[in-house]
């Protein structure tokens, strides 16, 4: 049975009766994005089977391969105003699959998981809730 890793955050709502949210000027209202890196520091080469948008685009799709002791990076934003983003890129081992999930929706709490074969590991590192939130999908043998 895979072992999954979940690392989530919590969205903090500021509102009160006839007060105003400042916004930054530099993001819109539902501009989310999240740029996952994937830090493979096993022996064992990740080929993509699949990879899905539910909700926003792909910005940089998962790439086919990830090699041994390397890292890559892909990344999906919202496609509308008080929109998130939601993805996964699955990939294969020797030992099964190894599923990477990520959703930074507008209004819950975001999402970062990893589920990956016994023989191996993953930490998630910096899941957040941003409007540009950075994730870390760290492999290793278990």
């Amino acid at each position: 049975m895979a072992r999954k890793y979940l690392a989530i955050a919590s969205v903090l709502v500021a509102a009160s009766a006839g007060a105003a949210v400042p916004v930054p000027a530099q993001a819109d209202p539902g501009d989310r994005s999240v740029s996952a890196t994937v830090r493979n520091y096993s022996d064992e080469r990740l080929s993509l089977i699949e990879f899905d948008v539910s909700e926003g685009e792909w910005l940089v799709k998962p790439p086919k391969g990830v090699n041994r002791n390397k890292t890559v990076t892909f990344s999906a934003e919202s496609t509308r105003d008080t929109g998130g983003t939601a993805a996964t890129a699955t990939y294969k081992t020797r030992f099964g699959k190894v599923e990477f999930y990520l959703s930074n929706p507008w209004t819950q709490s975001s999402d970062y998981i990893c589920d990956v074969p016994d023989e191996l590991r993953c930490d998630v590192e910096g899941a957040g809730d941003a409007n540009e939130a950075q994730v870390a999908y760290v492999i290793r043998y278990s």
